[in-house]
């Protein structure tokens, strides 16, 4: 039993001692360690993501970047991008509509329809039918709540 408490000591001390020499001999390589990390590029530690927010009027570039084409991939190739990542982040799926609104706006951006709004698209039948006359009635405003209801793509 008393040689059984000795060795557990002794283990204790020894982990101990050898514990404050690995500190004490990280202290003297602190320098070396800061300088190989400096001479290291930076995306080494980036991890292939960019860093930053969206830019307040979406480029080209940051529309490429969203999707992970080039900006200048053909339409089959940005419709197959969007289609990945509309699987991943969809908002049925736990994803975020704001994403989901960003990824749609780099897509319209990248095929050329940026600037179009596709809630609007209802819209113009319910207007050709007012003008017509074929309303029956109602109020152009009613037509347009019930046939346009904005909702994120």
């Amino acid at each position: 039993m008393a040689s059984t408490m000795v060795a557990v000591g002794l283990t204790i001390a020894a982990a101990g001692f050898a514990g404050r020499y690995v500190l004490q001999a990280m202290k003297h390589m602190e320098p070396q360690v800061k300088q190989v990390f400096q001479s290291l590029p930076k995306s080494a530690f980036s991890g292939g993501y960019y860093r930053g927010g969206f830019e307040p009027k979406m480029t080209k570039r940051e529309a490429a970047l969203i999707l992970g084409v080039r900006p200048t991939a053909n339409k089959g190739k940005i419709r197959d991008a969007h289609r990945q990542i509309m699987l991943l982040n969809h908002p049925d799926k736990g994803g975020s509509p704001y994403i989901v609104a960003k990824i749609n706006e780099a897509k319209d951006l990248l095929e050329g329809q940026a600037g179009r709004v596709r809630w609007l698209m209802p819209v113009i039948p319910a207007l050709w039918e007012a003008e017509a006359g074929g309303s029956r009635g109602q109020e152009i405003e009613t037509i347009l709540v019930n046939m346009a209801k904005p909702r994120l793509y």
